[in-house]
C-alpha cells in the first residue's frame, strides 16, 4: 500500500530584536504619548512547513488593554523555506497615559492555530524623559453608585487605575471584596444590613500605594402601618442597577495652535457605562481601549489641520464628541554635528555657527560664513529639499570654513528623511549599502533646538 503522507509541522523560534530593545523588560525604551514607531523581530522557520500570507503575526495580549498600541495583525510577504530566517515589522503607536506597556504577539497558521515563540514589545511611556514607576499608582475614577440604596439592593462600581501598579484591592467595611482586582474594571456588591457602607479602593505599586474611600448609605426597608401579609419563604434575589448607555460629560484637546515638535493635552470623561472608549485621529483609531476618565498627550511632527474625535460606545449606542488642533511649522535650530566623506558625524568647528530657521515650507539660516535660503516638501515618509541659493561671501577662518559650508549645503539637498525626538531634529538619507545590498538610514545632519 501507499504510505500515507504526513502532516508538516509549524514551529518558529525568535532570534533578535530589531528595534525597540527593551533588554528582558529591564530597561524598555522611552517614548513620548502619542509617538509612533516600527517595532521589528527577527525569527526562524524551523518547523517543516512553508510560511506564506496565510501565516499572519497576531496581538494575543498584554499587561494592559492599551499595551496593543494600534497594532494590527501582519501577514508573511512571500515565503518563508524551513531553515530560514524573517523579519517581522508592525507599526505601533504609544498610549496617551504615562505608564509601562508590554505587549505579546504570536505566529498563527492559515487553520488560525498558534505556534512557536510568543515575543513581546515593551516600552515607557514619559512625558518628561524619565522611567515612571518613581510615583504611586494614580486612581483617575471610582465611582460607587447608587449613593443610597435600601437593604437587599446592590451597588455598581467601577474605577481605572494608572501609573505602575502591582496590587489593586476592593473592600467594604474593611472586608476584602477582591484582593487582586484589575487596574481597570469593575464590579456589583450586595451590601448585608443596613447602616453606612464604606467602600475602598486601594493601589500598590513601586512608586508607593493610593486609596480613596465612597460612602454608600443602606436604609432599612420602611415600615408598614398595617400588619403584612404572610411573606413566602423564597428570598427575593436583590436588583442589581442596570448599565446605561455612554454620555460624554467632556472632552478637550489644549491648546487649539501649537507648533510642530509640540504637544497638545487631552482630557476626556464618560460617564454611564461605555464598553469601548477610544480617539480618532483625522479618521483613524490614534487610541484604543481608554479608561473612560482620562488624561494624555499627543505630540506633532508634521504641520496641517489635525482633528481629534472621542468615541464611546456601550449598550447599542455610540457617541462621539470633536476637538480640532491647527499645527504650525516654525522652528529654530541650531547644527549639533554633520557627516563627513566616510558618512562619520563631525562636530561643526569651533568659531562656527550654522542655523536652519523653518517657516512652513521655507528653510533659511547661516551655513557658516554665507545666509541660504530654500524650500521643502513632504511626500508621505519622503523629505524634498531644493538646492539652496546663498549669499557670495569668502571667509578665511577659522580653516576649512568653505569647506564645512559647501559640505552642509550639499548635504541638506541629500537628505530624503528626518526624524525629530524631543529637542534634537536628525536629517537622513535613506540609500542602499554597497556591503550588504540592503536599505539603510544613514544620518547626515544634527541640530539643537534654539531656545
Amino acid at each position: 500500500p501507499t504510505p500515507t503522507p504526513q502532516p508538516c509541522i509549524d514551529s518558529m523560534q525568535f532570534i533578535a530584536d530589531l528595534s525597540y530593545n527593551d533588554q528582558n523588560m529591564t530597561n524598555p525604551p522611552i517614548l513620548y504619548p502619542g509617538t509612533r514607531f516600527v517595532k521589528g523581530w527577527r525569527v526562524r522557520n524551523n518547523g517543516t512547513c512553508t510560511w506564506d500570507s496565510g501565516y499572519i503575526l497576531t496581538y494575543v495580549g498584554g499587561n494592559t488593554p492599551a499595551a496593543q498600541m494600534g497594532g494590527q495583525p501582519t501577514p508573511v510577504v512571500g515565503t518563508v523555506a524551513p531553515g530560514a530566517t524573517y523579519d517581522f515589522y508592525v507599526q505601533l503607536t504609544a498610549p496617551p497615559t504615562v505608564g509601562i506597556y508590554q505587549g505579546f504577539w504570536q505566529l498563527r497558521n492559515p487553520s488560525g492555530l498558534f505556534f512557536g515563540s510568543r515575543m513581546w514589545v515593551g516600552i515607557a511611556v514619559s512625558v518628561d524623559g524619565t522611567m515612571p514607576g518613581t510615583k504611586p499608582p494614580d486612581i483617575q475614577r471610582f465611582k460607587v453608585q447608587p449613593q443610597e440604596i435600601t437593604a437587599g439592593q446592590c451597588v455598581n462600581m467601577d474605577w481605572v487605575v494608572a501609573g505602575n501598579v502591582t496590587n489593586v484591592t476592593l473592600q467594604r467595611n474593611n472586608t476584602t471584596l477582591n484582593a487582586d482586582a484589575p487596574a481597570t474594571g469593575s464590579f456589583v456588591d450586595c451590601p448585608p444590613g443596613s447602616g453606612q457602607m464604606a467602600y475602598n479602593l486601594s493601589a500598590t505599586g513601586a512608586g508607593g500605594s493610593s486609596n480613596i474611600s465612597k460612602t454608600v448609605t443602606v436604609n432599612e426597608p420602611a415600615q408598614p402601618t398595617s400588619p403584612p401579609p404572610p411573606q413566602p419563604t423564597a428570598t427575593i434575589p436583590p436588583t442589581a442597577v442596570p448599565p446605561s448607555p455612554p454620555v460624554i460629560n467632556n472632552f478637550t484637546v489644549q491648546p487649539g495652535t501649537v507648533n510642530v515638535g509640540q504637544c497638545a493635552n487631552m482630557n476626556w470623561d464618560v460617564g454611564g457605562d461605555p464598553q469601548s472608549v477610544r480617539i480618532l485621529r483625522n479618521g483613524q483609531v490614534a487610541f484604543d481601549n481608554l479608561p473612560a476618565l482620562g488624561s494624555g498627550q499627543d505630540c506633532f511632527s508634521n504641520s496641517g489641520q489635525v482633528t481629534y474625535v472621542l468615541e464611546a460606545s456601550g449598550q447599542g449606542q455610540t457617541v462621539n464628541a470633536q476637538q480640532n488642533v491647527t499645527v504650525n511649522l516654525e522652528a529654530s535650530y541650531e547644527l549639533v554635528s554633520l557627516a563627513d566623506a566616510n558618512l562619520d558625524q563631525q562636530p561643526v568647528l569651533d568659531g562656527t555657527t550654522i542655523t536652519m530657521d523653518i517657516n512652513n515650507n521655507q528653510l533659511s539660516g547661516s551655513a557658516g560664513c554665507n545666509n541660504y535660503n530654500t524650500t521643502y516638501a513632504l511626500n508621505g515618509e519622503e523629505l524634498v529639499i531644493q538646492p539652496a541659493s546663498a549669499t557670495n561671501q569668502a571667509c578665511e577662518s577659522p580653516e576649512g570654513i568653505m569647506e564645512q559650508e559647501s559640505n552642509y549645503l550639499q548635504l541638506l539637498t541629500t537628505a530624503n528623511r528626518y526624524n525629530r525626538s524631543g529637542n534634537s531634529l536628525e536629517l537622513l538619507v535613506l540609500r542602499i549599502d554597497p556591503n550588504t545590498r540592503q536599505e539603510v538610514e544613514t544620518v547626515l545632519l544634527v541640530y539643537q533646538l534654539k531656545p
